[in-house]
């Protein structure tokens, strides 16, 4: 009985070590570095044209000699506010992973590394680590994703943490023609 549970453990350990080994590998067969120059190209102003909110401007802008991405969300007055709501995410990489620190409006600032279960053509964010979160009931983005579409327009969606619950939300955008 003994050999038996101390084979049963032994093999939980190595089907442990096989997932680990096999997301690793993952990791290593996606280039971050290429998808950064993905999201560089973005540079410029995008208008959004779908969504589940009053309209926002979304700015993209390089910064720090090229070495740093910022995404600025500007949220007019109205449903955000009187004086609306703007926030920032900064995308960099970090020993060959992309990250994301997003700047919330609610004053939490989640770390976000690139999923490596990402499917090709999705760019998944999970958190790593999350700053100034007060409580389990405060809300906070728990992820984000963006699909580069081939007309040019912009895919994303969000997800959220609220008192506990998961909620999503999308929005698609394009590149501002003025």
């Amino acid at each position: 009985m003994v050999r038996l549970a101390l084979g049963i453990i032994g093999a939980v350990f190595v089907l442990a070590a096989c997932a680990s080994a096999q997301e690793k590998d993952n990791q290593m067969k996606r280039d971050d570095t290429a998808i950064f120059e993905d999201f560089k190209a973005l540079s410029g102003t995008y208008l959004e044209v779908e969504g589940e909110g009053e309209p926002a401007i979304i700015e993209y802008r390089l910064i720090s000699r090229g070495t740093a991405l910022t995404e600025t969300w500007i949220m007019p007055a109205g449903q955000y506010g009187p004086d609306g709501k703007t926030e920032l995410t900064v995308f960099h990489m970090d020993s060959g992973v992309l990250v994301a620190t997003h700047y919330c409006g609610v004053g939490v600032h989640p770390t976000m590394v690139l999923d490596p279960k990402s499917p090709d053509g999705t760019y998944n964010f999970i958190p790593r680590t999350i700053a100034n979160l007060g409580s389990a009931e405060q809300s906070y983005n728990s992820g984000f994703g963006y699909t580069l579409e081939d007309d040019g327009t912009v895919y994303r969606s969000e997800q959220w943490m609220i008192s506990g619950k998961r909620q999503e939300s999308y929005l698609r955008m394009e590149r501002d023609a003025h």
